[in-house]
């Protein structure tokens, strides 16, 4: 998969696909979504294994121009709100730093 940039208002919001490896469950490609401003960058890259339920947070984080103060916020609601209930990887969220 190809990084998915987009841009709107003042932020950039990107998907990305990384190679993860977790002691547990050895390497799991994991998608995972970043938002930044000329400032601040805050990114989740393990949200999930699942393409299709990343990309779904992607469009709704986009679609509403999400701004990047809110973004774990609703990262951490869009996961427990809609998740699957068959496997549950609970990885730590990773905090902004200044760019």
């Amino acid at each position: 998969m190809n990084r998915i940039v987009c841009k709107k208002g003042m932020y950039t919001y990107t998907m990305s696909e990384t190679t993860i490896s977790y002691e547990e469950f050895g390497e799991i490609v994991m998608f995972g979504i970043t938002v930044f401003d000329k400032n601040k960058i805050f990114e989740v890259e393990d949200i999930s294994p699942d393409y299709e339920f990343v990309h779904s947070l992607f469009v709704l984080i986009v679609g509403l121009g999400l701004h990047p103060e809110h973004f774990y916020d609703v990262v951490d609601d869009y996961i427990n709100d809609h998740s699957p209930k068959v496997v549950t990887l609970k990885m730590p969220l990773k905090h902004p730093f200044t760019a």
